[in-house]
């Protein structure tokens, strides 16, 4: 998770610190309990390198995920933004609305891009 991020959770009061963590971790241990994940790449040779109007670089990196949930097995393309953030390459998902609301609220400068799109394939076993 991107410093700005944590920064932003830990300023607004949402969270504490030690509060941010555990509720990380259950959510990961909540989604992996119903998921099982089959393969995870991102294809870094044709990633899509962009600038904003300040001159700062970013990525759209596209991003494969293989998953079954519930039984279904479920292929899901997607983009992943890799961003700087204190100086280093950090990755976000932006593959829905929620992570996108979140990154624009911390990230202004990222207000008014367009965000490449995501699909969803079920795939038979």
């Amino acid at each position: 998770m991107p410093p700005r991020i944590i920064k932003h959770f830990l300023e607004t009061g949402e969270l504490e610190e030690d509060e941010l963590v555990k509720a990380l971790a259950k959510v990961f241990a909540e989604v992996f309990a119903k998921v099982t994940l089959h393969s995870f790449a991102m294809d870094l040779p044709t990633a899509i390198p962009k600038q904003l109007p300040d001159g700062t670089s970013y990525v759209f990196i596209p991003t494969e995920t293989v998953m079954s949930v519930e039984g279904v097995k479920i292929l899901t393309g997607s983009y992943t933004l890799a961003l700087m953030d204190e100086g280093q390459w950090r990755l976000m998902r932006i593959s829905d609305l929620e992570q996108l609301f979140l990154l624009t609220k911390v990230y202004p400068e990222f207000r008014g891009l367009k965000f490449p799109g995501d699909s969803t394939e079920i795939l038979k076993e």
